[in-house]
């Protein structure tokens, strides 16, 4: 992973975190929809997230030399 790709992973991860800390800060949201919103993001960088690792662990082993 070269340099430039971390800083970016680092800055997004930053941005989701203070994002989800403004959205659990905000007295006017209700808690069930706090839960609901975290909920679904989570999902949804999950659906985003695993397949890219299991193609890349597969990706690995299919280019491994013996």
């Amino acid at each position: 992973m070269t340099k430039r790709s971390k800083l970016g992973l680092a800055v997004l991860v930053t941005l989701i975190v203070v994002a989800h800390i403004g959205l659990w800060r905000d007295p006017d949201i209700p808690l069930e929809a706090k839960r609901r919103l975290t909920g679904l993001n989570a999902l949804g960088w999950a659906v985003i997230i695993l397949p890219v690792f299991a193609v890349n662990q597969w990706l690995k082993a299919k280019t491994r030399k013996d």
